[in-house]
């Protein structure tokens, strides 16, 4: 609990900060993909880091909310803990200094494993409610 607090308090603090230098209003750079690539950069203009990492955060709270309502191995559990567990790693990866687009792809590698057991169909569900949630 600590721990998103004191996240959620440096990103805005860093979002504040950046609004000031302007580069708030920067916007990534339109990137391609061949289709068919789930673990390619995203394609499409997102918002900033920190306005994604605010996005993650709020959308990771109703996940844990699930979790901590019903017990491991339930359907319920093992979905939202799959889609945690992405939306976490595209935070992680976005604060390391990928680029929200690169960060989305890179991520869903990274639950890809057997660990996880997500079907393709799924991992492609994932990708795009996670673009939906970043896009511009």
């Amino acid at each position: 609990m600590k721990k998103n607090l004191l996240r959620i308090a440096l990103i805005s603090f860093l979002f504040t900060g950046l609004s000031f230098v302007g580069a708030g209003n920067h916007l990534q750079a339109q990137i391609t993909t061949p289709a068919g690539n789930l673990f390619d950069p995203a394609p499409g203009q997102f918002v900033s880091s920190p306005v994604a990492l605010l996005r993650l955060d709020q959308a990771i709270v109703p996940l844990k909310n699930t979790m901590e309502q019903n017990s491991p191995g339930s359907p319920a559990y093992d979905q939202a803990f799959r889609k945690y567990s992405y939306y976490n790693a595209v935070s992680n990866l976005i604060i390391d200094g990928k680029t929200v687009a690169e960060a989305i792809g890179e991520g869903l590698q990274k639950v890809s494993t057997d660990e996880f057991n997500i079907s393709q169909k799924l991992l492609g569900t994932y990708r795009q409610e996670l673009i939906n949630l970043l896009k511009l």
